[in-house]
């Protein structure tokens, strides 16, 4: 009966350390998770800055072609009219 007693007890303790490798070897693993997630939420955030600051430059390239097509109208217009006053000459 004391010799099942110390087998049961030798084995209660290696399984008691299986699981406690295990819990350790799953920590592990657990902040290496982490680690890669912050590393890859930090690359998502750059890239998303860098596209908010292309739409932004976007945004002003096309407001700039907007203006230059307003200019070129307006020049126009002023040049057809002084063209139709030299006529009228």
């Amino acid at each position: 009966m004391l010799a099942i007693n110390k087998r049961k007890e030798r084995e209660s303790i290696q399984e008691k350390a299986n699981n406690e490798a295990k819990k350790e070897k799953i920590k592990m693993d657990l902040q290496l998770m982490i680690r890669d997630f912050e590393i890859k939420k930090k690359i998502v955030d750059e890239d998303k800055k860098e596209n908010e600051q292309k739409i932004r430059q976007r945004d002003l390239l096309n407001k700039d072609v907007v203006t230059a097509e307003e200019d070129e109208r307006r020049k126009a217009s002023i040049i057809s009219t002084l063209e139709n006053e030299l006529k009228k000459l």
